[in-house]
């Protein structure tokens, strides 16, 4: 006889939806980019255009629009953003119409995608410069996934350490992370493994990720499939 009370994930996932959703708390997701930079540019412009309230951004329940990190080495950088499912998604979008009118970066790749993490691990969105190149050398494709783990789980800590401070205070603590913390934050060479190969070959690009999940979905029913049959029938 099967247990009654067995749940099934889509028991667990809806419940939380009707939660969220009696009270009022907004849905709250996650990407981390990665990609490389042109010699002696800074993506920093670029994020901060995209993110600001001149795009349309809805704020929700008095909720910041983004929080995360952008970090930066001398040729790459990392950037772990945090914001309403619906104002990530539009960011993604004019990510992607938008890359190419700035110069400062290339070979952008999602590295990882949350649709709800619950809580944000920043308070605020803030910069960081990361000099520490690093050696990770001949990355295969299993370890990408350790990479990528990795990186979120420092980020997410370095998130924790800081949200309580205020935005000096935040910068004052990432300015110090080089002696207090060295190892929290990525090298530039774990960040080449992703946007490099195999990188590339196993993380999404913008225009990649925004065609599967950012846009409206064309759904086909099987009738629609099969009828009318080919060639057409004469009656």
């Amino acid at each position: 006889m099967e247990d009654a009370s067995r749940t099934t994930l889509l028991d667990v996932v809806l419940k939380k939806l009707k939660v969220d959703v009696e009270s009022g708390s907004p849905l709250i997701s996650r990407v981390m980019l990665a990609g490389s930079l042109t010699t002696g540019e800074s993506s920093k412009g670029l994020f901060e255009a995209i993110m600001s309230e001149e795009m349309g951004f809805v704020s929700e329940q008095g909720e910041p629009l983004f929080t995360g990190i952008l970090i930066e080495t001398p040729r790459n950088f990392v950037h772990y953003l945090e914001g309403t499912a619906g104002n990530l998604s539009k960011y993604l979008a004019l990510l992607d119409q938008k890359i190419d009118e700035f110069d400062s970066c290339h070979d952008v790749v999602i590295a990882s995608h949350t649709d709800d993490i619950g809580n944000r691990a920043y308070s605020k969105w803030v910069h960081c410069e990361q000099s520490n190149v690093g050696n990770t050398k001949n990355v295969v494709r299993d370890q990408l996934k350790v990479i990528i783990v990795d990186i979120l789980t420092n980020l997410s800590e370095l998130g924790s350490m800081i949200y309580q401070k205020e935005r000096l205070q935040m910068m004052q603590f990432l300015t110090g992370l080089k002696s207090t913390h060295p190892d929290i934050l990525p090298t530039a060479s774990q960040i080449d493994a992703l946007t490099t190969t195999p990188g590339k070959d196993y993380c999404l690009t913008v225009s990649e990720f925004c065609e599967l999940y950012c846009r409206p979905v064309d759904l086909k029913l099987h009738p629609e499939l099969i009828w009318p049959p080919h060639p057409p029938l004469a009656f």
